[in-house]
């Protein structure tokens, strides 16, 4: 996996309004049935870890709150969401190279 590339792509989906950023905004877009696909930050908390498998969408754990948090325009970010297809099969594609 391409952690750069991959921060890289969380960068696009939140300027392009495709992101879920933060636990409520996750939960919001899992009862829409928009949600794709989540990242979590490998420090995040037991209650963001707790909550993991009710979503039914792939799940990846990658780097800091502070990094994603960095990267998407805040001092720290546990938990995001991918609302669209395209930028979850990026995603998927990013998290699958070597």
């Amino acid at each position: 996996m391409s952690e750069q590339k991959v921060i890289t792509l969380i960068g696009f989906a939140v300027r392009a309004g495709k992101a879920a950023l933060g636990r409520s905004a996750v939960i919001a877009a899992h009862k829409k049935r928009q949600l794709q696909l989540v990242v979590v930050a490998n420090d995040a908390g037991g209650k963001i870890i707790s909550m993991l498998p009710d979503f039914g969408v792939p799940v990846y754990h990658l780097s800091t709150r502070q990094v994603l948090g960095k990267t998407a325009g805040r001092d720290e970010l546990a938990i995001l969401g991918i609302t669209d297809s395209t930028f979850a099969k990026s995603f998927r594609q990013a998290f699958a190279s070597d």
